[in-house]
């Protein structure tokens, strides 16, 4: 399974276009490089996979992986510029991972997931633990929806101190959520699921709200200090809300 990575910025800079003609170059040299008896599919709208069969040992799929890597890292004509796309790769091999055509996708789209998570044109073969790692990330994206829905994460305050007059001038929030089936999960597990899935909004504004009311029964000298995720900074609409939920709760901007 092949993921491409910069579909997206040729779409905001040349449009739709663009990227059906980078897709279309790249199925060309991907065809190229196949054997003859090697099969090749576009299955999503960035996502390609291969069927190579007869395979004589674990370092044919890791060839042609690496010669599929050369040849995106070339850069693809677009209109009177040039574009770069990148690609991880996900390996799996019958009937060591799967017999069936579900199981060895689904396993080669796991190690796909785990190739993209390690950076830019990588490739991997699909290992037992990405089965656990990703159905674990599966039961926290479901619990995750369902913290947010019913307001269980919520800020915890950490102090800030001022070391010129060793006092405390106001506290930082840090989002704490301990689920009832998993236990204690830190920020740095679900605020990347929370920013792939697209709900960092939601949980951010409602973080935001439960802290401006706790910080209103502070001393009015005291700041409150509130982390935003680069996932939210590149919304429009995120001063706005910033503005409305201090509004509603009555919590001074300054």
């Amino acid at each position: 399974m092949l993921g491409l990575d910069g579909l997206k910025r040729i779409k905001d800079t040349h449009g739709h276009a663009a990227v059906d003609k980078a897709l279309c170059e790249l199925a060309t040299r991907l065809a190229d490089i196949l054997c003859k008896d090697g099969f090749l599919a576009r299955i999503g709208g960035d996502e390609f996979g291969i069927v190579l069969p007869n395979i004589s040992s674990l370092e044919d799929p890791a060839n042609l992986a690496r010669r599929i890597v050369a040849s995106a890292a070339d850069s693809f004509a677009i209109e009177a510029g040039a574009a770069e796309l990148s690609l991880g790769i996900g390996i799996a091999i019958a009937p060591l991972d799967g017999v069936t055509p579900h199981e060895l996708v689904r396993r080669a789209e796991r190690a796909l997931y785990r190739a993209q998570g390690d950076g830019r044109s990588r490739v991997r073969f699909f290992e037992p633990d990405m089965d656990v790692h990703v159905e674990r990330r599966i039961n926290i994206e479901r619990e995750l929806r369902s913290a947010i829905a019913t307001d269980i994460i919520e800020p915890h305050y950490q102090p800030v101190v001022s070391l010129v007059s060793n006092r405390i001038v106001g506290f930082e929030a840090l989002a704490r959520w301990e689920s009832k089936t998993s236990g204690h999960i830190p920020p740095d597990v679900f605020i990347p699921i929370a920013e792939e899935t697209g709900l960092i909004n939601a949980l951010g504004d409602q973080l935001f709200r439960r802290a401006c009311l706790d910080a209103t029964a502070w001393p009015k000298t005291f700041s409150l200090a509130f982390n935003i995720s680069p996932v939210q900074l590149r919304d429009s609409a995120l001063g706005e809300r910033i503005i409305s939920l201090l509004e509603q709760t009555g919590f001074s901007p300054r």
